[in-house]
Order: C-alpha cells, then sequence, then structure tokens
C-alpha cells in the first residue's frame, strides 16, 4: 500500500465522521482539492506564478537558531550513486538512482524524503564542502524529479517542512552556490503556494506548520506584513488548540511536542526580527512546558499513549532548555486533556489517559483507548502499542481498544476508529474524578458506547499506592458479551511484580508486538483477563522496591 489511507471509503462511517466537521471544514476540502486539480492540469510556469512580486534575496535575521539545528536528524548516506541513500520508519531507498517518488514506498517515506529535514543532517556534517557538494546534487536530481503542484511533494504540509529545512540550512548549503537562485525561487514559489493552501480543513497541527513556515519565509525575504498578518493567525490557532491545562488538543504526547517545539521556533524568529510576540503564543507555549514536563519520563522518553512515536533524539532536551517548566508534581490531573500522572517514588511513573478520544473536527489521531496506561519502572514497563505506521491493518489494530491496556467489550471498539485517519461514533467520557486514601490516591471516570442496539457503560478505578496500583473496572453491557481486559508488559520489564487477579476472572497470556518507533516493532508479552457478561473485574499490579 503507498497511500496513507485506502481507497474504498464506507459510507456509514464517513457520514458518522462527516457529521462532527464544521461546514467551513468542507468547503475548504472542496477549494484545495480544486486546486490541486488545476495544478495538475499546467505545472509549467507554476512556480514563476506563485512567487511573482517577492525579493529576489533572502536571509534569516542574525541570532536566530532553529530548534531543528539542535535536533538529530537522518543524513543522506552513501549509495552506487553517491550520498543518495534515504532512511525512515524502516525503509530506506537510493533517490539518486531511482528517483524520488518510488511507487514500492508508502506514501509517509516519500513524505519524509519531501520534507528535506535530512538537510539539516548535511548542514550540521564536520565537512561543509562535501556537504554543499553532496546537496547540490540532491537538489539538482529532486528538481529534475518533481513538478510543482504534484501531490506528494506539494502536499502543503510537505511543502511547509521543506520551506523551513531550506530556510535554515540556506547559509550553509547553499549561498554563493550554482544553485543559489534556483532554490530562492522555489522558496518564493513555496511561499505565495502556502498563501493560497493553508490547511484549513484539516486544521491542527498542519495547520500551526503552514503558519509557522509563511512566518519563516516571511522573515526571510523581509515581508513584515505578511509575518504580521499570519502570526495573528498563529495566535488564534493557538487560543484554540492548546487547552487549558497546557496540553495540545490533538492529545498525542509526540504532537504536543512539535507543536510546542513550532510556537517557540516562532517566537525566538519574531525576537530575532524586531517584532513583539503575541501574549497569546507566549502565555500557550509556558503551559505547554508544564504539560511536557508532567508526562516526561525521567529517562526523557514519553509515554507511547495516543497517536505517539519515540521524538527526534535531542528534541526533549531542546525543548527544556528553551523552554522549562514547573518540576512536577507526584500527582496531577491534566483535566482538559484527560491525563492522569502518579509519581509514587522517584523511579516509579504512571500515566493514565481517561480523556476524550479527539478534539470533534479533527479525528486524525485519534485512539479508541480510553482507560489505557503505562508504568515506567526504571525503564517502561507496561507499554501502550505505541504507533508503527500510518497504513494497513496494523493502523487499524494500534488504534482499537483491544491494543490496549484497557477494557474491551465483545472486541469492539469504543470509538469508530476507521481509515487511517478517520473516527466515526464517538466514545463519551466522563470528568475524571480523585480521591486522596490512608495509603494511596484513587481516580475514576466512565466512557459510554454503543455497540449496535447495546449501551455500554465502563467505570475505570485504579488506586495507585507505593507498591502496587489496583485496577476495578465496571461494566455495565448485556450478559452474553465478553468482557476482557488487556495489559502489555515490555517483553524484558526492567522491574515489575506480578500481576495478582481477582478469583471471577481467567488470565492468559500471549506474545505480540508493539512500536519502538515508526517502522520498528518489538516483541512484549500481553495478559489477558476475561470473563463474560457485566460485573466488576478487578486486578492488581505489583512492582517491588528500587
Amino acid at each position: 500500500m503507498t497511500n496513507l489511507e485506502t481507497t474504498a471509503v464506507p459510507i456509514g462511517p464517513l457520514l458518522r465522521t462527516l457529521v462532527h466537521l464544521r461546514p467551513s471544514q468542507i468547503g475548504h476540502r472542496i477549494r484545495l482539492r480544486a486546486n490541486r486539480w488545476r495544478y495538475g492540469r499546467r505545472t509549467d510556469g507554476r512556480e514563476s506564478t506563485w512567487g511573482a512580486g517577492y525579493p529576489p534575496h533572502g536571509a534569516w535575521p542574525n541570532g536566530f537558531s532553529a530548534i531543528d539545528a539542535s535536533v538529530t536528524h537522518v543524513c543522506p548516506v552513501d549509495g552506487p550513486s553517491g550520498a543518495g541513500v534515504m532512511a525512515y520508519l524502516g525503509e530506506s531507498h537510493d533517490v539518486l538512482e531511482h528517483g524520488w517518488n518510488p511507487l514500492r514506498r508508502t506514501q509517509l517515506f516519500r513524505y519524509n524524503c519531501h520534507y528535506f529535514g535530512w538537510a539539516w543532517g548535511l548542514a550540521s556534517a564536520p565537512t561543509v564542502d562535501r556537504a554543499r557538494s553532496d546537496f547540490q546534487r540532491l537538489w539538482e536530481s529532486w528538481r529534475a524529479d518533481t513538478l510543482p503542484g504534484r501531490l506528494d511533494e506539494w502536499s502543503p504540509y510537505v511543502v511547509s517542512i521543506r520551506a523551513w529545512s531550506l530556510c535554515g540550512t540556506f547559509e550553509t548549503l547553499v549561498a554563493d552556490s550554482p544553485i543559489e537562485q534556483d532554490v530562492l525561487m522555489h522558496l518564493r514559489a513555496s511561499l505565495g503556494f502556502l498563501l493560497k493552501n493553508k490547511e484549513l480543513d484539516v486544521g491542527g497541527n498542519h495547520l500551526v506548520k503552514n503558519l509557522k513556515a509563511i512566518i519563516g519565509l516571511g522573515a526571510f525575504f523581509g515581508l513584515r506584513s505578511i509575518i504580521e498578518a499570519n502570526e495573528r493567525s498563529l495566535a488564534a490557532e493557538v487560543q484554540r488548540q492548546v487547552l487549558a491545562d497546557g496540553g495540545h488538543f490533538e492529545m498525542s504526547p509526540a504532537y504536543h511536542l512539535q507543536v510546542e517545539g513550532d510556537l517557540l521556533d516562532v517566537i525566538e524568529l519574531l525576537r530575532a526580527y524586531g517584532l513583539p510576540v503575541d501574549p497569546r503564543i507566549s502565555r500557550a507555549t509556558a503551559a505547554m512546558a508544564d504539560w511536557r514536563t508532567a508526562l516526561t519520563y525521567p529517562d526523557k522518553t514519553i509515554p507511547l499513549i495516543g497517536d505517539s512515536a519515540p521524538p527526534p533524539l535531542g528534541l526533549i532536551q531542546e525543548l527544556e532548555r528553551r523552554n522549562p517548566g514547573r518540576r512536577p508534581s507526584e500527582r496531577t490531573i491534566l483535566r482538559d486533556s484527560g491525563f492522569v500522572v502518579a509519581r509514587p517514588r522517584p523511579q516509579l511513573m504512571i500515566v493514565i489517559d481517561l480523556g476524550r478520544p479527539c478534539p470533534s473536527d479533527l479525528p486524525a489521531h485519534a485512539q479508541a483507548d480510553f482507560g489505557t496506561f503505562e508504568v515506567w519502572h526504571n525503564g517502561r514497563t507496561v507499554v501502550d502499542p505505541g504507533t508503527s505506521t500510518y497504513v494497513g491493518s496494523r493502523r487499524q489494530y494500534e488504534r482499537s481498544t483491544a491494543a490496549h491496556n484497557t477494557l474491551s467489550v465483545a472486541d469492539v471498539d469504543q470509538t469508530e476508529v476507521w481509515g487511517s485517519f478517520r473516527a466515526g461514533r464517538r466514545a463519551r467520557v466522563t470528568p475524571i474524578l480523585s480521591q486522596e486514601e490512608p495509603t494511596g490516591w484513587r481516580v475514576e471516570a466512565s466512557v459510554h458506547y454503543r455497540i449496535g442496539i447495546h449501551r455500554i457503560h465502563h467505570s475505570r478505578q485504579i488506586t495507585v499506592k507505593s507498591e502496587e496500583m489496583i485496577i476495578r473496572d465496571t461494566c455495565r453491557c448485556p450478559r452474553d458479551l465478553s468482557v476482557e481486559s488487556g495489559i502489555t508488559l515490555a517483553n524484558s520489564p526492567p522491574s515489575m511484580g506480578p500481576i495478582h487477579l481477582s478469583s471471577n476472572s481467567t488470565i492468559s497470556t500471549e506474545p505480540t508486538t508493539v512500536a519502538a518507533a515508526f517502522g520498528q516493532l518489538v516483541v512484549a508479552s500481553r495478559y489477558l483477563i476475561n470473563r463474560i457478561g457485566p460485573g466488576a473485574l478487578e486486578f492488581t499490579i505489583g512492582y517491588p522496591n528500587d
């Protein structure tokens, strides 16, 4: 499969997805599709048209350094034709020998090639002359093999990341080289294209990335009016997307880090350019720092709950340096995003997801995972499935209720997740309740959803103590439906006590796999705790002393 989404569209789930969208989103989708159709009809002269009227030269202001310059990026390596082997998501491909749009590779792999994130790796290489030579050859190859407006390389999200990468590496890799004028023409065209093709249909982190790129290009070419207008748009988006508890509204720790980094880049670029920063953006990034700090494990990793994969190496440390948050407390409830965090001991941390599946109008990263949790005990011990792909049956599994550390009824998803980025009927969740107990801390919330004509009510109560956690699930459902709670343990957990079960349930174990990163699965062990019909299912997870 090469596309991010399947081509067959089920009518029922589609209608149940569309009903949650704002009418303007549908209008913007039609507009962008019409633009794509027009661009496909004629590509000659497109870049000249998009870039008309913008300055011939540009550079970012002195003193500005993007976060990407401090993060580790995959760098092209030598293949038969030179430094053109790209390796992403468990796939590799020599773009110099076999082209930039290999149909045998996933669309997300091709996107990564077109992002030009690899240019940051070249820019940090120890031998500048070799890096400039490699970049020139890759650029000329890319230009010969791509067309203005074509879908993969000219998706607005892809253009946004590529434009930012080119601006950031321009002085090191491009300035005063034979390709300088061609790259400048492309950057002018990228600005004109993005101004006409903001992803107002999707919104979320995609729109933040569009606005960041436009502001970056405006600063590159010295276009103050464009910077200020799009900063106002970004500030309005920040008010909508950053929740009161500081979490990003897509409820994914990984995307939270990405959006926080994007906002910090914009803030520092504006300051370097000599422009004031909208206080709505500054306030949001301060709150996002506290949220990130609350959910970061002691080893500087994140829970892989929601649509999350490990962030680029060094990103968390760079965010901490530029935007330090407050010291996390022992017990934290992030009510707006639905996360509960407990730190009973210095080397023990528990993260529980009791939140809604997604924003109403943005289902792309929804998962049917109410009640799931991770335990970090000198390392990730109880683990969520993570995200290894955006396509196919594995994608469907990683979004499903049955894949998570929660209770599943009749193997039906709490939220109707389908395709790669869609969600139809949504689960409803109740506010989180908490109570101090003599020997621990108890939190509780409930989820409501349907299986056919049946209403399902699942209440999850978790009591966290210094030596164990007790999970009690109460489920109201038809008596003939199977109820199963799953727990996935890392194959070689650093340290974990036994799992104790109540007498009204049975337990089995089976091997499974979880995502270590995109395109990378590792073996794990899954416990399945079963019973039939309504009632309570209780079990205990013990963890020995450090």
